[in-house]
């Protein structure tokens, strides 16, 4: 007499995987952290040259007028801006340039006060360097 052989056939659960059979959750966990962090890391590249490009004193002129550029995304582009403070008793009449303005802007800073320059709206350049000279 023949015997009959049932085969064992592995059936498949809810989510598509032969039940006993593991998943391999470690890696695919692994792979959408590394996106995640891919992602962050992109997005601090893009957004660091909105806090600030350089500051110190103006060496031409009046050594007490401090120069910050910053270039903030404004949604169609960068605005190239260049803030001026003044530390000294009188007047700083500057001129503000870039290397991606050449014309430039002249400003009158007051005694003590502050002034900030618009030389770009909506740059596709989201760093530049300010040249500025005051008398």
């Amino acid at each position: 007499m023949r015997e009959k052989r049932s085969s064992m056939r592995a059936s498949r659960g809810t989510s598509g995987l032969r039940k006993g059979a593991s998943s391999n959750v470690g890696s695919d966990i692994a792979r959408h952290l590394s996106r995640i962090v891919s992602g962050v890391a992109a997005l601090a590249v893009l957004l660091l040259p909105s806090f600030g490009l350089a500051t110190g004193p103006v060496t031409a002129g009046k050594g007490c007028v401090y120069v910050r550029a910053e270039a903030p995304y404004r949604g169609s582009g960068y605005d190239h801006l260049v803030h001026l403070d003044n530390h000294c008793d009188k007047p700083a009449v500057c001129h503000v340039s870039s290397d991606v303005n050449a014309d430039g802007e002249d400003a009158t800073v007051p005694p003590k006060g502050q002034a900030t320059v618009l030389l770009w709206r909506g740059s596709p350049a989201s760093t530049f360097k300010a040249k500025v000279t005051c008398r």
